[in-house]
This record gives C-alpha cells, sequence and structure tokens, in this order.
C-alpha cells in the first residue's frame, strides 16, 4: 500500500508528458529548443554577473555581499515580471530556491551553535545564525542551476542533465564558500 502511494506521489512530481495549458506548450517548445534563446542569455547573465560581482567582492570587500544577492534577485524578479511566458518556470524555480534557502537557515544555526564549524564576521545582519542575504543566495543559485537542467534536459535528457547540473552545483558550491572565506577574513 505504501509503495502504490509513493508511486503515485513521484508520477505527480515528474515534469508532465501531456500538455494542457498555452504556458505548458510554450514551456515545453522551449525545453526542447536547441537554439540558444534571448531568455537563455539572460539567464547566463544572472550567472556571469553572479561569478563576477561576488570574486570582486570576496578579494576586494567594495560592498557588502548582500547587496550582489539582493542585486541578483531584482534581476531574477525582474525577468519573472518582464518575460510571461517563462513566469511558471522562473517563479517555480525562484521559489524552490527561496525555500531551500529558508531550510538553510536551520543547518547554519547547527553548524555554528551545535558543532562550532561556521563563523560568520561578528556584526553581520543576521536572520537566527546565517547572514540575511542567506536565503536570497540559494534563491539565486537554484534558480539558474535548475534553469541550466531544464534546458540541458532537451539536449541529454533528464538524468544526464540533473547529474551534470548536480556536478555543476557540487563544485561551484565549494568555489564560492572559498572565495567567501578568504574575502571575509
Amino acid at each position: 500500500m505504501i509503495h502504490q502511494r509513493s508511486a503515485s506521489l513521484i508520477k505527480r512530481l515528474a515534469p508532465p508528458t501531456e500538455v494542457n495549458t498555452e504556458s505548458e506548450k510554450y514551456l515545453a517548445q522551449s525545453a526542447a529548443a536547441r537554439k540558444i534563446s534571448l531568455f537563455d542569455l539572460a539567464i547566463a547573465f544572472v550567472i556571469l554577473i553572479d561569478f563576477v560581482l561576488t570574486y570582486i567582492d570576496s578579494t576586494t570587500k567594495w560592498w557588502y555581499v548582500g547587496f550582489v544577492e539582493l542585486f541578483l534577485s531584482f534581476l531574477l524578479l525582474a525577468l519573472l515580471i518582464g518575460v510571461r511566458s517563462m513566469r511558471p518556470l522562473l517563479g517555480r524555480l525562484m521559489l524552490a530556491g527561496l525555500i531551500a534557502g529558508i531550510c538553510e537557515l536551520f543547518t547554519d544555526a547547527s553548524g555554528q551553535q551545535l558543532v562550532h564549524s561556521l563563523i560568520y564576521p561578528p556584526g553581520e545582519l543576521t536572520i537566527w545564525a546565517s547572514p540575511i542575504y542567506m536565503p536570497l543566495t540559494w534563491m539565486v543559485t537554484l534558480t539558474y542551476l535548475g534553469y541550466l537542467c531544464w534546458r540541458l534536459q532537451a539536449i541529454v535528457g533528464w538524468r544526464k542533465a540533473t547529474l551534470l547540473c548536480g556536478l555543476v552545483g557540487a563544485i561551484e558550491s565549494p568555489i564560492v564558500e572559498e572565495r567567501c572565506y578568504y574575502g571575509a577574513s
């Protein structure tokens, strides 16, 4: 009985195999397109700006790193508002990233208060034990990783796209953490 319930839950979470609305039809066509769209370029711009601004901030400390995440969040919100056809996908990706960022507050608190393996600079604006920008950081990162996976699935299939994006995330996160470590010290 439990096995049947689990299978139906997985089926409900899987991408739809049938297109029911016009926006789903557009998204299915966009996902299958093998050419680079303007929206792809916009997301690539967000990714590039994320890496460049985070690198500049971690090495020069010109501004508070939260401003970078706030700026990138506004860029994604502008895309969400401005590109109506991509709203269902971008909105879901941003919401999933924000939820992950909120859940990450619990792991930061345990890393800081229980394990003592996490140290943030004193005087940092925080939510619980995390810098105030942390949920936005996760939202931005998981939004562009999710979009990258969504686009790659047309080329290499869902399994390979998920594996590739998982690898990108596994490589990207330690690099960002390392840059931030040296930027904060």
